[in-house]
């Protein structure tokens, strides 16, 4: 387990894009999954927990606001750990690359239908 949190970590340093961007990446990664009827169910109680955690007004580690992100953090990265690393691959690949997965960008949008707009008076 300490090795797939030290390549989160890794991964985290590779990436670009900023703390906005691979937070936005995380919580879709962590909705993708939480969606997942292959993962684990016992395992979505994490997160679910961690934002009980937030709302809740009784602080475990009574340090300072930092201890909320912190438990939301560590819910997130443990969640993401626990589950299946193949399923966890799928989804990061669907998030980075959302039309390579089974159709390519011009099966999408052959349900578009082009026409014209005629007003009549």
């Amino acid at each position: 387990m300490q090795e797939r949190l030290k390549s989160l970590f890794e991964q985290a340093k590779r990436e670009k894009g900023g703390v906005i961007s691979g937070l936005i990446y995380q919580v879709t990664l962590i909705f993708r999954l939480m969606r997942d009827s292959r993962v684990n169910p016992f395992l979505k109680v994490l997160p679910i927990a961690a934002l009980i955690y937030l709302i809740t007004p009784v602080d475990l580690f009574p340090i300072n606001p930092l201890d909320d992100g912190l438990v939301l953090w560590i819910g997130g990265a443990l969640f993401i750990t626990l589950c299946p690393s193949d399923i966890v691959q799928e989804h990061k690949s669907a998030i980075q690359n959302p039309f390579s997965d089974s159709k390519t960008r011009e099966q999408h949008s052959q349900g578009v239908i082009d026409g014209k707009v005629k007003d009549i008076p």
